[in-house]
């Protein structure tokens, strides 16, 4: 079980532990880690201490969360016993506590800020390993070996040599790493022109050799069609294959796929599970994704505490759609006390990386003074940020300001660009917002046949108040050129399904059908239904027209 290093981290610290193992791949460098290195059945402790004594460098990775760590604790106990030479790698900013400092106090520590992982830190291990640096000093006198050949190119590749790096991969004919690392040149072009159709070749014949990020790389090229015609179902496999070794992006890739039905049945549950192990190895889209899982009740019971604590996790980490949503559950009290101000704190964490969901959510918060005092020009400036990236929600509501000249002049012109673009994505308010324009005349000519059509595309789609409209505008006609038209058989079917939302002001207009026979056979108690209805949510019109019928 002799390795070049041991790795000993804290599980919650997985994705910086991840990276640094692929940073070992590509330069050759063999490791062990608790997450790949026991086989099954064998006794912990034993398989941890033999890797401890056969490694010849212990590299500790150093945070908050694995000083709390007693597996950690003891591993570098047993290591500095052991008289291991040993590598502090500080990776968010912490001190070491006193304890450690003693252990490694003739040891120079390295951090993440100034030793980062595919440069610096490699070389230094390569150092301490005592193998060359560079390709100028590579052995002449025997014939190299595919993985010291690989090594070469990994150095090369550290030192931004791409060219060179090319050269060494290639020679390391049959080397699953120089595969895997060959195909990465050729995807984005370093040391060669950029070719996805040679970067799936090459990913192919390290995936083949089972190499799960080569595995994983191939069915990104799949699931994006890129050197290949789009497979959803061939990027799900691919996925899956290296999903299966353990590796924390495909097992979140996997996710993704059954969560859309990608390549798979849509299957929430499904993708829950691969979510959960891919989150549980720290990565933060699939944190992400799961609180959203949470969240909406997908493939597990609603449970927004639950949604709460996995964004958290990700949002910790900088996910931008984590911070945004994390603000939503703020703001609406969902899993957490509503605090307006929290919510603010993460939507502004989130717009700093220019999220367009939360400059959209952070403009609500100005426009209606939410956590902050009302400020209508400050909620169009985020509102526009959000619209010019193609936020549905955003461009309906630049359009409103400029309708109604809310923190920007009043442009019915512009208000109607921004409704159509909204509209044309299927945002319900903007299908109501211009069959408005179209019924009033506003930055358009009057045309009620327009404004109808408009009306019935949301309406169709369950928006109530449209529905509510749909069925007014029925119930009183409207016009097509010169000519009236009216039909209260729809105006019915139309107030009957807005009433059922819940939309007030269609509930009178329906006791009216019931009440005249108009649409509908006379039903005066089913009028008289509708009216009690209207009149218990304040409705005047009907509690006038209870008042004139007699009825309390």
């Amino acid at each position: 079980m002799e390795k070049d290093v041991f790795i000993s981290y804290s599980r919650r610290d997985s994705v910086v532990a991840d990276r640094i193992c692929r940073a070992l791949d590509r330069a050759g460098i063999s490791y062990f880690i608790d997450r790949q290195g026991i086989a099954g059945g064998m006794e912990f402790p034993e398989v941890l201490a033999n890797a401890i004594v056969g490694c010849k460098i212990f590299l500790f990775v150093a945070s908050r969360n694995s000083y709390q760590s007693d597996y950690t604790n003891n591993e570098i106990t047993f290591a500095f016993n052991r008289k291991r030479r040993m590598l502090p790698y500080i990776i968010d900013g912490s001190a070491l506590p006193i304890a450690l400092e003693f252990t490694f106090a003739r040891i120079n520590r390295r951090t993440i800020e100034e030793h980062p992982i595919d440069t610096v830190l490699v070389d230094d291990l390569l150092d301490l390993l005592g193998r060359q640096k560079t390709t100028s000093q590579a052995a002449t006198t025997r014939r190299l070996s595919a993985p010291e050949m690989h090594q070469y190119g990994c150095i090369a590749y550290i030192e931004q040599k791409y060219a060179e790096a090319v050269e060494w991969f290639t020679k390391a004919e049959g080397y699953f790493l120089a595969q895997n690392n060959l195909g990465e040149c050729y995807y984005y072009g370093r040391g060669v022109p950029q070719d996805y159709a040679e970067a799936v070749k090459w990913y192919r014949k390290s995936a083949e050799q089972g190499y799960f990020l080569a595995q994983n790389n191939l069915g990104e090229c799949y699931y994006y069609g890129r050197g290949v015609p789009q497979d959803y179902a061939e990027a799900v496999k691919w996925y899956r294959k290296s999903a299966e070794q353990g590796d924390a992006e495909s097992q979140f890739n996997l996710g993704y796929c059954y969560h859309y039905g990608k390549g798979v049945p849509q299957d929430y549950a499904e993708a829950v599970e691969w979510f959960t192990k891919s989150a549980e190895r720290g990565n933060v889209d699939a944190q992400s994704n799961l609180g959203v899982c949470y969240y909406n009740g997908q493939g597990v019971p609603q449970d927004y505490a639950e949604a709460v604590k996995w964004y958290r996790k990700s949002a910790e980490q900088g996910n931008a759609k984590a911070q945004s949503n994390l603000g939503v559950c703020y703001y609406n009290g969902q899993g957490v006390p509503q605090d307006y101000a929290e919510a603010i704190r993460w939507y502004k964490k989130s717009v700093e990386q220019g999220d367009a969901s939360a400059q959209y959510r952070l403009g609500l918060c100005y426009y209606y003074g939410k956590g902050v005092l009302e400020d209508e020009v400050k909620a169009f400036e985020w509102f526009s940020k959000s619209a010019e990236q193609g936020y549905i929600a955003s461009q309906n509501m630049v359009a409103k300001c400029y309708r109604y000249g809310r923190g920007i002049k009043s442009d019915y012109e512009e208000a109607l660009r921004w409704f159509r673009k909204a509209a044309a994505k299927g945002n319900f308010d903007a299908m109501k917002g211009l069959a408005d324009c179209y019924e009033r005349g506003i930055g358009v000519d009057k045309d009620e046949a327009e404004a109808v059509e408009w009306y019935r595309k949301a309406a169709v789609q369950g928006h109530g108040s449209s529905m509510y409209a749909l069925g007014y505008r029925y119930y009183i006609g409207y016009y097509v050129g010169t000519e009236l038209k009216r039909d209260y058989t729809e105006a019915v079917k139309w107030l009957l399904n807005a009433a059922q939302k819940n939309i007030v002001g269609a509930m009178p207009y329906l006791a009216e059908c019931y009440y005249e026979g108009k649409g509908v056979p006379k039903d005066y108690g089913e009028a008289i239904k509708w009216y009690k209805k209207a009149a218990a949510q304040g409705n005047f019109s009907a509690q006038f027209a209870l008042s004139k019928l007699g009825v309390k």
